[in-house]
């Protein structure tokens, strides 16, 4: 299985016409098919390190459990059923910029939701986002030192359905993934123990 600058890998379950009358549920796992690579490390020149003073950054464009070859931040979509509305979320979903990376690295926000991007880190970043489709506008804010977050409203920026890079200008290694997409029929794999010993579950569904 090969990957070039796509770092969230992207699955789509089409169900086969003899299954689209009924109801259930689906469970699966994603996995990486042959010995899992190293991770890869990057070095970062002293000239591009900025305030966070990291040398070497493990990526996370390729993340697989040794144990279990689970792949960290697959995203699953299941095309084709309905589900019921989903719940109201509990809170806004939310990107934290921790120690140079994004947290999580593949976000999932539903369409018109708002999504806070912290600062954790109390250094400059300047977040950046490009849609891959051109559906929705763009997002580029620099955020100072003294920034503890700021909000992209979905109304604006997260309408129509789309995976949109984001990454940080200042300090190029960081990227990742925000998915805006309807939660009931998509999940991601958002921690190396999910990756270890859960299944993805799109639950509830009709097709």
């Amino acid at each position: 299985m090969k990957f070039s600058h796509i770092a969230a890998i992207a699955i789509s379950v089409v169900l086969p016409a003899a299954l689209w009358a009924g109801e259930g549920s689906i469970k699966g796992n994603v996995k990486y098919n042959g010995d899992p690579p190293a991770p890869k490390v990057i070095t970062v020149a002293a000239e591009k390190q900025g305030d966070c003073k990291h040398d070497k950054i493990e990526s996370e464009e390729l993340v697989v459990d040794k144990e279990t070859k689970g792949i960290k931040w697959a995203m699953v979509r299941v095309m084709g059923v309905k589900a019921a509305p989903a719940p109201a979320p509990a809170a806004e979903p939310s990107v934290e910029q921790k120690g140079c990376h994004f947290t999580p690295h593949v976000v999932i926000v539903a369409p018109t939701s708002n999504l806070t991007i912290l600062n954790g880190d109390k250094v400059a970043h300047n977040f950046h986002t490009t849609p891959l489709d051109a559906t929705n506008p763009g997002f580029n804010r620099m955020m100072t030192a003294a920034d503890e977050k700021l909000v992209m409203k979905g109304e604006k920026y997260f309408g129509e359905p789309e995976v949109i890079k984001m990454q940080c200008d200042v300090h190029p290694w960081m990227n990742g993934f925000i998915v805006c997409h309807d939660p009931p029929s998509q999940r991601s794999r958002t921690t190396r123990a999910t990756s270890r010993s859960k299944a993805f579950r799109p639950e509830n569904t009709t097709w």
